[in-house]
Formats: structure tokens, C-alpha cells, sequence
């Protein structure tokens, strides 16, 4: 049996067993119930803030928790970008490029989980990027941490020599490390919540699955 047959078998036999998903963590559907998971948000697919937001009160229907990141998910946000790309905004002194139907997605996931964003940007920037992306819908926001929340580290990342390495303990969550989280600690754990980010190293602390998308670039050099 050849290299690529037998790598489609193991996914085909992966996919025939729901329970080794449902045992692992929390999946991603269209209720926040199924056992269908989604591995990521295609941008290539076309088939289909402020902080100080009012944070609404933690639905009774125990909806699962998505943690979403912003560079690389919802947008991408370019320091230089080149003089061929348009952006949809300048914010903050960076070029943002909304990620093809990022609108949908966030309406999606609005209507069907509770949401909270998680950058590892610092607090101003974030404040602004939600607004531009988000509108109105951040009033729907169960929170919105920025990079005094994440874990740091004495190290930098590979790809980026002076950008620090940093974590997203979801722990914080679970225990309700800030008070002003608008559910009571014990809530959400490990089975009802989910960190979607396009860095999977900053998810190390955490018990698997989260879900890793593939980064969105709007500009190629």
C-alpha cells in the first residue's frame, strides 16, 4: 500500500469514529452539539470595539464557548503593505484586510456559541480593531482580553526575532482569573470551549483539541 493510501485509511477510519472527537474536547457545529467537526474558516471558499463593551449575560442554554484571535483569523493587519493591495481600513497606523466573509462567519458564530476574543495585541489596538471588525456585533462579546492576559515567556517566537513568545492559558477562563467575567468559575472548561487562533504554539497550556486555522494572507510578496 502506497504512503498516500494509507494516510487516507487512518483519516478514513478517523472519521468513522465520532466518539474519539466528542472524547477528546469540544467540536464546533452548527448548535454547538454535533459532533461534526470543522478544522478551519476557508478563505478561499465561495460556496455559501471598544473593550468597554455592555457584556451580556451567559446564556442559560449552556452554549459552548469559542475563543477567537483577530490577526490572522478575522483579518490580516499589515504594518507595509505593498502599493498593488488595497485595505479595507487603516487602523491604528496598520492596513486591514477583512477576511472574505468574516461578517458571516462572526453572525454564524454569534447566533449559535457564546464569543470571546482573545489577541495577544496590546489593549488600544485591540479596542480599535474590534470596532472596525466587529461593529455592533461586539455588544454580543462575553469578553475581550488583550495581551495582559496571555502567559509570557522569557523566550521570542522562531518567525519573528523580537516579537515575544506568548501563551493563551484558557485556564484563566475556566477559573475566572478576572471578576469581571460575566459567568461563575467551573462554567466552561475543557469539554464546552474552544480557542480558534492561527498559532498553535500559544495554545500549549491548554488540553487538546483547539482548532488551528490556516493563516490568512491577503498580500504575497
Amino acid at each position: 500500500m502506497s504512503r498516500k493510501l494509507h494516510l487516507w485509511e487512518l483519516s478514513r477510519q478517523a472519521r468513522m469514529q465520532p466518539r474519539f472527537f466528542q472524547k477528546q474536547g469540544p467540536t464546533l457545529s452548527d448548535e454547538g452539539n454535533s459532533e461534526e467537526k470543522i478544522d478551519s474558516f476557508d478563505a478561499n471558499d465561495t460556496s455559501d470595539v471598544s473593550l468597554a463593551i455592555a457584556i451580556p449575560p451567559v446564556s442559560q442554554s449552556r452554549k459552548k464557548l469559542l475563543v477567537l484571535d483577530l490577526n490572522g483569523l478575522l483579518a490580516d493587519i499589515v504594518y507595509n503593505p505593498s502599493i498593488d493591495c488595497t485595505p479595507d481600513a487603516l487602523v491604528a497606523g496598520r492596513a486591514v484586510f477583512k477576511r472574505p466573509y468574516c461578517d458571516d462567519f462572526l453572525k454564524f458564530c454569534c447566533e449559535r456559541f457564546e464569543v470571546g476574543i482573545w489577541s495577544s495585541r496590546n489593549r488600544k489596538n485591540v479596542e480599535r480593531f474590534i470596532d472596525f471588525l466587529m461593529g455592533d456585533m461586539k455588544q454580543k462579546l462575553l469578553f475581550c482580553w488583550d495581551s495582559s492576559y496571555c502567559t509570557t515567556t522569557q523566550f521570542n517566537t522562531l518567525g519573528h526575532k523580537y516579537k515575544p513568545l506568548v501563551f493563551k492559558d484558557l485556564r484563566k477562563l475556566w477559573e475566572k482569573h478576572d471578576p469581571d467575567l460575566p459567568w461563575e468559575k467551573g462554567y466552561y472548561n475543557e469539554s464546552n470551549t474552544l480557542l480558534i487562533d492561527d498559532s498553535p504554539y500559544k495554545a500549549l497550556l491548554n488540553p487538546v483539541p483547539d482548532i488551528y486555522i490556516y493563516i490568512f494572507f491577503s498580500i504575497f510578496y
